[in-house]
């Protein structure tokens, strides 16, 4: 373990996390402060346990450095570096262990940074998304569709005020289980109850309508939708028009 941090590290280091922000990786820092003002133990506090049920044939992926043989070195580079920020006061090991594994997402390495993920949920389960949202969106990538379930759903529990946590939990839910009209009525309150009436959970749910025949009710969100945002205009208008040639 090296002494100190050098510069070149913290960059190393911010810089990973801005991209992780950028591709929908991020929020720790807001979820840092909102669990600092959290309350104590409670039955919400005990750790949530993932097990993976579906089976995965192949845990390679097509990685943003796969195949260039200077930024999997730099990858490589990047994961000894922050390995050896473990211990250190400047950072928690919760994001070391996201940021490493967004490395080996980079590198197309799905077991890597599955391990890497479950480290950091080890880490904290029950306060902060990020580790679960990120499991969710590699599971999606490995096909594991049922497991995925799970990691958005927690990721969405366990911080349901952030957007975008509880709208991917619906995307998902609506376009892989669409039939499962019961969780996703459930998953539409509880992000309603937290969010509001917004735009975004309305066309979530108008499309999902769309999808299981209900015309006449997507036709009332997207309405809706107008009411609320004047400005989306033609859009809207487009998908109104659209379906009532349905009706």
């Amino acid at each position: 373990m090296p002494e100190s941090t050098t510069p070149r590290s913290r960059n190393v280091l911010i810089s990973l996390v801005i991209l992780f922000l950028v591709i929908g990786m991020g929020i720790y820092w807001y979820s840092a402060i909102r669990t600092t003002t959290s309350s104590g133990d409670s039955a919400a506090d005990k750790k949530i346990e993932f097990v993976l049920k579906d089976k995965i044939e192949n845990w390679q992926l097509k990685g943003l450095y796969t195949g260039n043989k200077d930024l999997e070195k730099k990858a490589h580079a990047d994961i000894e570096r922050l390995n050896g920020l473990f211990g250190g006061e400047e950072f928690t090991d919760y994001i070391l262990y996201v940021s490493i594994a967004g490395q080996y997402e980079f590198l197309g390495d799905g077991a890597k940074e599955y391990e890497y993920l479950l480290r950091a949920i080890e880490e904290d389960s029950t306060k902060t998304g990020l580790a679960w949202y990120n499991l969710g969106t590699l599971l999606v990538r490995l096909g594991a569709f049922n497991d995925a379930r799970v990691a958005f759903s927690n990721a969405a529990t366990v911080q349901p005020d952030v957007d975008q946590y509880s709208t991917r939990h619906l995307e998902f839910l609506t376009q892989q289980f669409p039939n499962d009209k019961e969780a996703i009525e459930k998953a539409f309150t509880a992000a309603s109850a937290v969010l509001g009436e917004s735009p975004t959970l309305l066309e979530i749910r108008a499309r999902w309508l769309e999808a299981t025949g209900r015309i006449g009710e997507a036709i009332a969100h997207w309405q809706r939708i107008m009411e609320m945002s004047p400005g989306s205009g033609t859009s809207v208008e487009t998908e109104i028009k659209r379906l009532r040639g349905k009706l």
